[in-house]
């Protein structure tokens, strides 16, 4: 089975694989004291343009920066809010969400968060948690995360952003925030290496190091400190060597754009627009029953009028070969429905003939009313049999109620959810360019 559910099932990209081999013969002191990790976080503060910022690899960040009472706010669609089995929650800070169309936070609504904690009843918002790219592929531009700076030094909050995806935002088209701008503009961050071509592990930042004070032994206490630290250095050594990270982006996230133009092309629609390696599209239930026989991937969540919003995700493993298949699936089906709805088209020029070809204005104006119908009965409202009857009462020409009595026969053979706007044999009598 081809697999489109995270960037992380695979094992390393074959420049970490190699380097743990080239190493795994050495000796060396353990906890992350051992010249492979002393190079990988010099690597780190050159790229960041940060050369006082203090590296730490594996690590538990929210908990170490927040006091008992402090809490984090979040978009709602936020990794620490809905993933991690609560982990941040765990630790005693409750995540405060805010609402979000495409994943990011507005300053807007962060200062709605600060005034709506006002006193020592309630914890008090701290520390503002977002990621680049965000839980649904978005991305963060430089005067967006430049504005939501200006809000953190307003309300008196920390800026911590998440990096488990910082290769594939850093590849994308467009993208204008740099790993410098991130030392710059935030109070900590972190460069993702799960799901960026890594074993396991992250890197995370303090650009700051008096905010680093005391980590080591958080760390230390929460687990986040591996014996064989070097494992971890060997790792992003290999990986921020020169072009690797950026050419990990660049590849997942040229075969999401091939994967998005192929969804695109066959008439489905996404939940957000999207330029890193994270795909949403909506499909018929149908089909994403037919796709789960060969491609993995996750449902999102239901979308209504027997539709599903699923997720694809590309990774330094995935092949060009396996998006070509799952677009040539997608192909079929679409062609599928195209076969059914050429048919009826056909069986209207039949049965119709083109004695309503005088009748244009008429058809316009009756058929605007059944649109209107139809949406109702889409809606859930409007039995067929009655919609049959309020087309046949219309004061219209007998050559365009049965117009669009066939427009209301094919709609009933083709539910919405296998295409949005089915070609019509009435859009083929309004549009004259086509008549004549």
């Amino acid at each position: 089975m081809i697999s489109f559910r995270c960037d992380y099932e695979d094992g390393a990209c074959p420049e970490v694989m190699e380097a743990l081999l080239r190493t795994n013969g050495e000796t060396t002191p353990g906890y992350g004291e051992d010249a492979h990790s002393a190079a990988a976080a010099a690597r780190i503060r050159q790229w960041a343009d940060c050369p006082e910022a203090e590296v730490f690899f594996n690590a538990m960040t929210i908990a170490h920066l927040l006091r008992p009472y402090e809490a984090a706010i979040a978009a709602e669609t936020g990794h620490i809010n809905t993933h991690e089995t609560g982990a941040v929650e765990a630790t005693g800070h409750k995540v405060v969400t805010v609402p979000s169309a495409d994943g990011k936070v507005l300053p807007e609504d962060v200062r709605a968060a600060c005034a709506a904690h006002t006193d020592h009843h309630m914890v008090r918002p701290a520390l503002l948690y977002l990621s680049q790219p965000t839980e649904l592929g978005t991305l963060y531009s430089l005067e967006e995360l430049a504005a939501l700076r200006r809000v953190c030094d307003e309300e008196g909050l920390l800026l911590y952003c998440d990096g488990a995806r910082l290769a594939s935002a850093l590849a994308a088209r467009g993208n204008d925030v740099q790993v410098s701008d991130l030392a710059r503009l935030c109070d900590a961050f972190y460069i993702g290496g799960t799901k960026c071509g890594a074993l396991f592990g992250e890197a995370l930042v303090f650009p700051k190091p008096a905010l680093a004070q005391g980590f080591a032994y958080a760390r230390k206490q929460r687990g986040g400190l591996l014996a064989k630290g070097r494992m971890l250095g060997v790792q992003f050594e290999a990986l921020l060597a020169p072009g690797v990270y950026e050419r990990i982006g660049a590849h997942e996230n040229a075969l999401a754009d091939r994967l998005r133009q192929g969804i695109a092309a066959a008439g489905y629609g996404f939940v957000c627009q999207t330029r890193t390696n994270q795909l949403f599209p909506v499909f018929p239930d149908a089909l994403v029953e037919r796709l789960e026989a060969d491609f993995g991937f996750h449902r999102w969540g239901a979308a209504g009028e027997g539709r599903t919003a699923v997720r694809l995700v590309t990774s330094w493993s995935t092949q060009a070969a396996d998006v070509e298949a799952f677009l040539q699936v997608l192909a079929q089906a679409h062609k599928k429905s195209s076969e059914r709805i050429t048919s009826s088209l056909l069986f209207c020029l039949s049965r119709v003939g083109a004695g309503v070809v005088g009748q244009v204005e008429e058809v316009v104006h009756a058929r605007a009313v059944v649109r209107g119908e139809l949406h109702e009965r889409a809606q859930g409202d409007l039995p067929l049999a009655r919609l049959v009857a309020r087309v046949a009462d219309l004061r219209a020409a007998q050559q365009v109620r049965k117009v669009l009595l066939l427009d209301v026969a094919i709609l009933a053979q083709l539910p919405e959810a296998q295409h949005e706007n089915p070609p019509l044999f009435s859009d083929i009598i309004c549009n004259t360019d086509l008549v004549y």
